[in-house]
């Protein structure tokens, strides 16, 4: 009827099924179910192949670096057993002689206190990443 191929109809149908306004507009017309008629219309002739993860340089350094800090975090208490409940004002939440640059300024960069000494001793006041192979060998495996 329009002259298009299978495969655009069906990834026209896709979108549709994707899209709120659409299938809302669907539902109101053609009453409920319509969105599984439409995912069944909508449905690929040949399956996508499974997306392999992405690889980078920074892959295996950020791989070790998530689980030293996952290792740090499971060690920590739960945020609950450390919580502190007080009033606003206890807070500083109404108090009006704050000043958002000096409460920003240690916010710029990673202090040391939030990286692992191993890695901040010989780095000075913020954390930078390690770009030499000695620094990339002292990484724990």
């Amino acid at each position: 009827m329009f002259s298009i191929s299978l495969e655009r109809h069906r990834a026209e149908i896709r979108r549709a099924v994707n899209d709120e306004k659409l299938t809302t507009i669907a539902d109101t017309l053609a009453g409920p179910n319509t969105g599984v008629e439409w995912a069944v219309e909508g449905r690929r002739l040949v399956p996508l192949m499974p997306r392999v993860p992405p690889q980078t340089a920074y892959t295996a350094l950020a791989t070790r670096m998530a689980l030293l800090y996952y290792g740090m975090n499971a060690k920590m208490p739960h945020p609950s057993a450390t919580a502190h409940y007080g009033k606003m004002d206890d807070l500083g939440a109404e108090s009006g002689d704050t000043d958002s640059e000096e409460e920003t300024e240690g916010l710029r960069f990673m202090p040391g206190a939030m990286v692992p000494p191993q890695y901040n001793a010989d780095q000075g006041s913020y954390t930078t990443l390690p770009f030499s192979q000695a620094r990339l060998s002292k990484l724990p495996p």
